[in-house]
């Protein structure tokens, strides 16, 4: 389990850094720079994840490896930016704090020389304290395979500890056992993109990443989604003044948006499993 640190030992921790990497302590809005940073330039570049291909964004959901658990947000976001630049097709993330651990416990794993990590600001809940994770795709690990195997093992002996809980506690309950969750599926469903505003568009594709399903965009949303988006990436806070929290006000609302979606998708999954629709836009941002 990544360490939680309050906000008073996170600053601490950033600030006795080396200087070689870090000149002074890193916020959120430096943070929110950087994300913004990566985000607009591919979209610039064209190869920006999230722009559709032969009209469809068909991505295939990262994940926390530690769990079999799909990344949410932000995180989400940023992680498909990471798995398009390094070219890669599977979308397991694992934390560098995870791969310390597995070597003490004596796994032959560890991260490949030279790779670099990206680094996720989170918070919990409350809002009440902030960590750094840095995450590696499953490409950058040596003895991925090791890795895979004791993360996995650890999965089985949790569901299995869960199961004995409920089964005193809550005859006829089934525990959850991560280790059975599929990953990497390939999106088996399509359906036609209909946002309106950038966190309806991520939103939407949140949503299909999380329920396997491609989505149809035209030129036309393709055309709306980039225009807007960077107004967003580029507005000024105040006169001079760059807003570096655009994107994750975007990253917030749209996954707020990707929730409903997926309730909607799932409501018409039940009424004609075979019929390709059209995800009308939750509100959002308006923008």
């Amino acid at each position: 389990m990544e360490q939680k640190v309050n906000l008073e030992q996170f600053e601490a921790g950033i600030a006795s850094m080396p200087e070689v990497k870090r000149k002074k302590t890193m916020n959120a809005f430096d943070y929110g720079a950087i994300y913004q940073a990566k985000f607009r330039k591919s979209l610039e570049n064209g190869t920006s994840p999230f722009l559709p291909k032969n009209g469809l964004v068909d991505l295939v959901g990262v994940y926390n490896m530690r769990t079999n658990e799909l990344h949410r947000g932000i995180t989400q976001i940023m992680l498909q930016e990471v798995k398009a630049e390094l070219g890669v097709s599977t979308g397991g993330f694992v934390s560098a704090e995870v791969v310390q651990n597995a070597r003490k416990q004596g796994v032959q794993t560890g991260i490949k020389q030279g790779s670099h990590g990206f680094d996720i600001l989170v918070e919990n809940k409350e809002k009440t304290e902030k960590q750094v994770i840095k995450w590696f795709h499953e490409s950058q690990i040596d003895g991925v395979e090791n890795l895979k195997t004791h993360l996995e093992q650890k999965m089985r002996k949790s569901a299995k500890d869960r199961q004995a809980f409920i089964d005193k506690k809550y005859p006829g309950g089934t525990a959850r056992d991560a280790s059975l969750v599929q990953t990497d599926r390939p999106n088996t469903k399509k359906m036609v993109c209909s946002a309106k505003s950038p966190d309806q568009y991520l939103g939407q594709i949140l949503a299909g990443i999380s329920t396997g399903t491609a989505l149809l965009v035209s030129p036309e949303t393709e055309a709306l989604f980039k225009e807007k988006t960077m107004k967003i990436l580029t507005r000024e806070h105040k006169p001079g003044v760059k807003d570096k929290m655009g994107l994750l006000k975007l990253a917030a609302s749209a996954n707020t948006i990707c929730k409903g979606t997926v309730k909607k998708m799932y409501e018409m999954k039940k009424e004609n499993p075979k019929v390709e629709k059209k995800i009308e836009p939750e509100m959002g941002l308006g923008r």
